[in-house]
């Protein structure tokens, strides 16, 4: 909203999605994502960030980065299927055979991947919003935190059960 939509009200702002910035760390080789930790992904592309701003690959690139196995659904990119979470429809209930959101989990379902990456709260919203079960989603800067944030084992002094204190 902020690139497209104040320009006209005086603003002139330099606006970035999360997945374009990560994109650009990771083609500088700032950003090292080879800690893959992951399933198979497919990955939802966002309204805004795809058709309002033009921006598919970028989410892909950090996915490739993390080494996640990618599996496009058959409505992708420019073609790919709204989730309704732009449209009004978190707030409403619109009566008819099938929500849009369980349309695109059909299509999500369709790829067997285990993750769906997401780079939109509304999307996330929507999509977690469709009855179990379905694959796990995330956003592409959880699956980049899940590959950099390494997994503590607790010595075995702090894991051992300490009895309680008795009280005299």
């Amino acid at each position: 909203m902020l690139k497209n939509e104040y320009g006209a009200l005086g603003g002139d702002y330099q606006v970035q999605h999360h997945s374009t910035f990560m994109a650009e760390l990771v083609q500088r080789g700032t950003l090292n994502l080879s800690q893959h930790k992951g399933a198979s992904v497919t990955y939802h592309d966002p309204c805004y960030l795809g058709r309002y701003n033009g921006e598919y690959e970028a989410p892909r690139e950090v996915l490739r980065a993390l080494g996640i196995e990618v599996r496009e659904m058959q409505r992708s990119g420019f073609r790919s299927r709204c989730c309704s979470g732009g449209g009004g429809a978190p707030i409403t209930d619109i009566p008819g055979k099938q929500r849009i959101p369980d349309m695109r989990m059909d299509d999500i379902r369709q790829t067997a991947a285990e993750v769906v990456a997401v780079g939109c709260p509304q999307c996330t919203a929507m999509l977690e919003g469709v009855v179990e079960p379905r694959p796990l989603i995330k956003d592409i800067a959880e699956l980049v935190a899940d590959a950099l944030v390494e997994e503590v084992i607790p010595s075995p002094s702090v894991a051992a059960k300490r009895e309680p204190a008795e009280v005299h």
